[in-house]
């Protein structure tokens, strides 16, 4: 099963609560939290560690704190000692959410914004096929425009490409199923999209074995 758990780090900001979580996370998480210099980056940081550890909590019974990572040549990481679950994290506004599978997996997460440059931005990253999309969408370019960028960044970060890889590939449509395609050959993959109020929420795994909601936590 693949899984997406999310967290609104506002309550972060009151350094007790802070100080509280930092505190039971593992060294490695700490470490990636105390590189980071403004804090609403930190929060976020912080609260992937969050979801980290009520993953892992709920289905193994273990914390965050005793867990080793590794990282692949392209910096993804990995649990070092559980080789059976993937893992990837994303984070946008004060929202950050993880999505776990027994399968490579990616995600995106964006917030809805109607920034004057999202054409630009569009014509750059966007093929010809994709910009079509905004023509025929029922939503508003910028809710088409965040829909497609988070499901293209889904795809990458499921092949550890990351954002070097937007025009290396499509996300195309069939109806209004998302498929992704390289040199006009479809590839294997699943994608699952979520809405979490102003937040557009992508999913990209092997596997079409997704949890049909989001799983939030509280603090």
């Amino acid at each position: 099963m693949t899984e997406t758990f999310l967290l609104d780090v506002s309550k972060l900001y009151d350094d007790r609560v802070f100080r509280e979580y930092y505190g039971n996370l593992s060294g490695y998480r700490r470490e990636k939290t105390d590189r980071l210099k403004i804090r609403k980056d930190k929060n976020l940081s912080l609260g992937i560690g969050i979801l980290i550890n009520r993953f892992l909590e709920d289905n193994f019974g273990i914390c965050e704190h005793f867990v080793r990572y590794s990282e692949l040549k392209n910096g993804k990481p990995f649990f070092a000692d559980f080789s059976n679950i993937h893992f990837n994290a994303s984070h946008s506004g004060d929202v950050c959410i993880c999505t776990f599978s027994e399968n490579n997996t990616g995600c995106d997460v964006e917030r809805l914004s109607e920034n004057k440059q999202l054409r630009q931005i569009a014509g750059r990253f966007f093929s010809e096929k994709e910009q079509a999309f905004f023509k025929t969408a029922s939503e508003s370019f910028a809710e088409s425009f965040f829909r497609l960028w988070t499901l293209k960044e889904s795809y990458l970060k499921f092949t550890g490409e990351g954002l070097g890889g937007l025009n290396s590939c499509q996300i195309l449509f069939s109806g209004n199923a998302p498929l992704a395609f390289r040199a006009n050959e479809k590839q294997e993959v699943c994608f699952k999209e979520y809405r979490f109020g102003e937040y557009f929420i992508s999913v990209c795994s092997a596997s079409d074995n997704f949890c049909e909601s989001i799983t939030k936590v509280e603090l």
